[in-house]
C-alpha cells in the first residue's frame, strides 16, 4: 500500500528524497531508483559522509539562520551532485548522462586512496541538471533538509518485528551500530520525554531486544506524525514493495514525475531474482547489505529468528504505538 499526500509544492531543482529508518529498505528502494538512467543518485550523503568538505560544510549551513531555505536548496544540490566514492554505492547502472565503464573498479580504487576521487568526480559527475535523489536514515533530515526546503520524498516503513530483528542480526555480527541502543535514556530525553512515561518499564531495565523496540517506536511514530501533517510525501510499506515490486515502483516514479524505463523494470526482476545474479556487480558489499534479496521469504524471516519471548517483548512496547496502529489502520501488519 501507498500512503499518497498529493503533492503542493513543487520546486525548480529536481531534488528529491527518500527516507526510512535503518533496515527498513532504504538502500534497495534506493538502487531501484538509482536504476533509472536519467537519475543521479547519492547513497546516505549527508549524516553518514561528513568527511566529503562540500557535505561537511552544507551541514554546518544548515544550523546557521544566515542562508535562505532556497538558497540552501541549491547548495544542496550543487554539493551532491559531484561524484565522490563515499557517496554512491554498488551496483552502478549505465546512465544517460555520465559514463559507466570503469566506474565500479573506479569506485573501489577511491574507496582505498582517496585521492582518486579527483578522478571519479571528473569522469562520473553528471552533465546538465538531472534529477538528483539521496536517501537517508537518521530523522534529523527531515527537520534539517526535507521539511524546510519541501522535498518531495518517500517514506519507507517496515514492520517492527522485521526491521528488529534484521537490525540484531547486523549488531551481533557487528555491522550495524548500537550507539543509539547504548544512550536510548538520552535520545529519548533530547527528542521525546514523554515516551518515558508510556512505555511499561523503565529503559534502564531493558534489553537490547526491547531498546531497539524503543527506538522503532521513536523513529517510527516521528515519521507518521510528519507524514501525516505535511502534503509532498508518500508513504510506502516495505512488505508492499516486496510482494508487488513493480507496482509499487511504478507509483514512486510517478510521484517524482519521472517516467518508467525498462532499466529499473530490468533491475527489479534481477534483484528479486533467487539466482542472486547482482552479488557479482556489489563488489566489497558484505551479503547483509545487498539488494539482492528473496522477496517471498524477506517479508517473514523475522518469525524464524526472534523467539516468542523476543517477539512478546516487542509486542508489548511497538502494539500501543501510534505508528503500529496506523499501520494496522492500513491494512498492515495484522
Amino acid at each position: 500500500m501507498v500512503v499518497d499526500q498529493k503533492n503542493t509544492s513543487d520546486n525548480d531543482l529536481p531534488l528529491y528524497a527518500i527516507y526510512g529508518p535503518g533496515r527498513s529498505g532504504t538502500t534497495w528502494l534506493g538502487s531501484i531508483i538509482n536504476s533509472h538512467p536519467d537519475i543521479a543518485y547519492r547513497f546516505e550523503p549527508l549524516r553518514k559522509n561528513l568527511r566529503v568538505p562540500r557535505v561537511k560544510k552544507i551541514w554546518q549551513t544548515s544550523q546557521t539562520d544566515k542562508i535562505s531555505n532556497k538558497e540552501l536548496k541549491r547548495l544542496l544540490y550543487n554539493s551532491l551532485l559531484p561524484a565522490h566514492s563515499l557517496l554512491d554505492k554498488p551496483p552502478f547502472f549505465k546512465k544517460t548522462n555520465t559514463k559507466l565503464l570503469g566506474h565500479k573498479l573506479a569506485w573501489s580504487l577511491a574507496r582505498k586512496i582517496p585521492s582518486a576521487n579527483a578522478v571519479c568526480e571528473q569522469l562520473y559527475t553528471p552533465t546538465g541538471s538531472p534529477p538528483l535523489v539521496f536517501k537517508e536514515v537518521h530523522w534529523q533530515i527531515i527537520e534539517r533538509f526535507i521539511q524546510p526546503l519541501h522535498l518531495r520524498s518517500v517514506f519507507i516503513l517496515r514492520s517492527p518485528h522485521g526491521t528488529i530483528a534484521s537490525r540484531l542480526r547486523g549488531q551481533r555480527a557487528g555491522l550495524m551500530p548500537t550507539g543509539q541502543c547504548k544512550h536510548l535514556e538520552q535520545v529519548i530525553e533530547n527528542h521525546r520525554p514523554s515516551l518515558a512515561d508510556e512505555l511499561p518499564q523503565p529503559v534502564s531495565t531493558y534489553n537490547d531486544v526491547q531498546k531497539n523496540a524503543v527506538l522503532w517506536r521513536l523513529e517510527a511514530e516521528r515519521m507518521v506524525d510528519y507524514i501525516q501533517e505535511h502534503p509532498e510525501h508518500i508513504l510506502v510499506f516495505y512488505e508492499d514493495l516486496c510482494t508487488r515490486p513493480f507496482e509499487i515502483a511504478r507509483e514512486i516514479f510517478q510521484h517524482f514525475d519521472i517516467p518508467w524505463h525498462q532499466q529499473t523494470e530490468d533491475f527489479i526482476m534481477q534483484s528479486t531474482s533467487s539466482k542472486d545474479s547482482l552479488r557479482n556487480r556489489e563488489i566489497g558489499i558484505n551479503a547483509y547489505f545487498s539488494v539482492s534479496r528473496n522477496t517471498t521469504e524477506v517479508v517473514n524471516r523475522w518469525s524464524q529468528e526472534l523467539t516468542a519471548t523476543e517477539k512478546e517483548q516487542i509486542d508489548e512496547i511497538i502494539y500501543p504505538s501510534k505508528a503500529y496502529q496506523f499501520a494496522l489502520q492500513q491494512g498492515m501488519w495484522s
